[in-house]
């Protein structure tokens, strides 16, 4: 169980190291890019910002070809750079252990226990509607994919993947100015306590976690920032919810049930592109859900 919560970890925190802004902050305004690219803008479409022409930032010249997102002294393997000249380490000799005889090993005897029902692996499918306290939008469709596993009787970590979309509702600027709405990646973590045992019909629990989204929208008309064709952009943010869910049908390899879970998002100060965002308030909205869930 150890080991499954390490590797959780671990995926979440390699996702947050490798994702970074391409274009450094350039203290253009978000609010002027919308504008600009709105059909009700008449003039050039031409951003210039004070660093001027693509930018090579210096965490892009630092990545290597190999990962992308790793420092490269993660995959020196004989030796370390000083400057611009290259010694090898050298390693010193250790007296090699005594070979074993055959006859001392002893056997480790095979474990016959049951595996606990605590060890269970878990599917779930889930999916609804989420209803922002702003009328900027229209309620959020979403979809989940989970794989949890049971820490206990009665609590239960998942690791999800998410996708959702929402079109612009009571909002003229944004109307004009993207195409096609917004669209919303997230993985995350979710964790259950449940209150009913899990041989009952019914069950209920409580539910907690926190995941990382990214909002992609595309601009309505192509903008120019310092000489490149800008057409879409995006911002990632960190969601926090709890809630509470019901199932309706519980037995040992299957479950359906309900969920309503509160959240808030916190968006990132600058997008993709660089500019600040000084558009999209950090949300609050309800979720509403139907899961599915498979148990081996």
């Amino acid at each position: 169980m150890t080991q499954k919560l390490a590797l959780t970890l671990t995926v979440l925190v390699l996702m947050v190291g490798c994702a970074g802004h391409k274009h450094r902050p350039h203290g253009e305004k978000l609010s002027e890019a919308m504008e600009k690219s709105s059909d009700t803008h008449t003039g050039e479409r031409v951003i210039e910002t004070p660093h001027g022409g693509p930018h090579s930032s210096a965490h892009e010249t630092s990545k290597t070809p190999e990962t992308g997102c790793l420092p490269p002294f993660l995959f020196s393997t004989g030796a370390v750079n000083e400057g611009r000249e290259t010694k090898e380490v050298s390693v010193p000799e250790t007296a090699l252990p005594e070979p074993i005889e055959q006859d001392d090993v002893e056997p480790i005897p095979k474990s016959t226990a049951e595996p606990s029902e605590a060890d269970s692996l878990v599917v779930s499918l889930g999916g609804g509607l989420g209803f922002f306290l702003q009328d900027d939008f229209y309620p959020m469709n979403h979809v989940d994919l989970s794989l949890g596993w049971y820490l206990s009787e009665k609590s239960r970590l998942e690791l999800y993947l998410g996708f959702g979309w929402a079109q612009v509702f009571n909002s003229e600027t944004l109307k004009e100015a993207i195409d096609g709405g917004i669209h919303q990646y997230g993985m995350g973590l979710r964790y259950k306590y449940y209150t009913t045992p899990r041989h009952t019909f019914l069950g209920h629990y409580f539910l907690a976690g926190f995941g990382l989204h990214t909002m992609y929208w595309s601009y309505r008309n192509t903008l120019f920032v310092d000489g490149r064709s800008v057409k879409s952009d995006h911002i990632s943010g960190v969601e926090l919810f709890v809630g509470t869910g019901i199932h309706l049908v519980q037995t040992d390899h299957f479950q359906f049930g309900i969920e309503a879970a509160p959240s808030f998002t916190a968006w990132g100060f600058h997008t993709h592109e660089g500019f600040e965002n000084d558009v999209f308030d950090n949300p609050l909205m309800l979720k509403l859900r139907l899961t599915a869930s498979y148990i081996r």
